[in-house]
């Protein structure tokens, strides 16, 4: 008698297994999965995207100040040159 109770137990929760409903819950954790791992891809672009701009931006700053720095020392040189030769 013990063993029917037992198979009727083991019956009863094979049935309760629903194919259809784990299929939905492994497809809603992959979309779910899916959209979370695009959102980590579209941030890290994001932020290497940024990260690239900054770089590109802080070189270029660097370069046109260091032409401006430039043109002011040769252009006081040059004032210094012209008051030693009496020119001014």
């Amino acid at each position: 008698m013990n063993n029917k109770k037992n198979e009727n137990l083991y019956k009863d929760s094979k049935q309760s297994i629903n194919p259809d409903l784990i299929n939905d819950q492994i497809k809603s954790r992959r979309s779910m999965f899916n959209t979370l791992e695009l959102y980590g891809y579209k941030a890290a672009n994001l932020v290497h995207r940024g990260a690239t701009l900054t770089l590109i931006a802080f070189i270029l700053g660097n370069i046109v100040f260091g032409i401006f720095a430039y043109n002011k020392y040769w252009k006081i040189r040059r004032q210094d040159m012209r008051r030693q030769q009496g020119l001014e």
